[in-house]
């Protein structure tokens, strides 16, 4: 068994974005603002690796896409929908109760028990909702992170304006480089170290041996661009504190992903404040 409905070539965002601003029109189109939620579902489902077999994706997209477009009123009534009533968001709202529309799902299709009155299981529920939302929400903080690392230009340049060799020309010029190549050498192992990590069998014991490979590249890696072997520890000492600088900036990207509890929380009650009032008026 495939896809019900074959996907359009549109992105995803797309579809959302067409969703959000059709779904309370009278003249709405349900066929084919259905078809985008069952992929909006199918792919937030497939993104979360929710099951073994590749046919329960689509029975779930199904299931899923129809539970939640019963949420959002008729034709006949849309328009007349308050606007605090109203789902703002497809694409956040189906992100936060997806992971509880899976539970339901393997509930009624598996016949998989799970005791709501056991305190236990309610929180590994809550927990494991609020996990996927986060996991959600940190799509892109790869791609975040390598934008990042495009600033070291900068900040070793604004290092170098805070030494004594910052209206010198041409040494600051050399430090640049020499800083630079040094960062750069410092995070690369040569091929024979790459083998030697790889022929280990162990996943611990290959990361423990990387990290331990970089830290000894680090004592051996300071390079100096035509400058006198003198300079090698103070372009030590600027490339650590460079170090510092580009890790604080990574560490804050890192940050900007990350949700607090509350607002994992925020985000949670909203999407059941919405399914209530829908479930209750629809």
């Amino acid at each position: 068994m495939g896809m019900t409905y074959k996907k359009p070539n549109m992105k995803y965002t797309d579809m959302c974005i067409y969703f959000d601003a059709n779904i309370y029109k009278a003249d709405r189109d349900d066929n084919i603002l259905y078809q985008y939620l069952y992929h909006i579902c199918y792919m937030l489902a497939s993104k979360g690796r929710y099951f073994k077999y590749f046919d329960d994706y689509d029975i779930f997209a199904l299931y899923s896409s129809s539970r939640l477009y019963l949420r959002y009123p008729s034709k006949d009534t849309c328009a007349d929908t308050l606007p605090e009533k109203k789902i703002k968001s497809i694409l956040n709202y189906t992100k936060a109760t997806i992971y509880p529309l899976k539970v339901d799902y393997q509930r009624e299709n598996f016949a998989q028990t799970y005791n709501y009155a056991d305190e236990g299981q309610m929180e590994n529920l809550v927990n494991m909702t609020k996990q996927y939302i986060q996991k959600d929400y940190s799509q892109g903080l790869v791609e975040a992170v390598f934008d990042t690392l495009k600033i070291l230009p900068g900040i070793i340049r604004n290092r170098i304006k805070d030494t004594p060799y910052k209206n010198d020309i041409l040494v600051s010029k050399r430090l640049y480089m020499s800083c630079l190549l040094t960062f750069i050498n410092s995070m690369t192992l040569s091929n024979d170290k790459i083998k030697k990590i790889s022929s280990k069998s162990n996943s611990a014991d290959k990361e423990d041996l990387y990290i331990k490979s970089l830290q000894r590249e680090r004592q051996d890696a300071v390079m100096t661009w035509h400058l006198d072997d003198s300079f090698k520890d103070y372009v030590r000492i600027l490339t650590n504190k460079i170090r510092r600088d580009i890790e604080n900036e990574i560490t804050d990207t890192q940050k900007s992903f990350s949700l607090t509890d509350s607002e994992l929380e925020g985000i949670m009650a909203t999407a059941i404040s919405n399914k209530d009032n829908y479930e209750e008026n629809y």
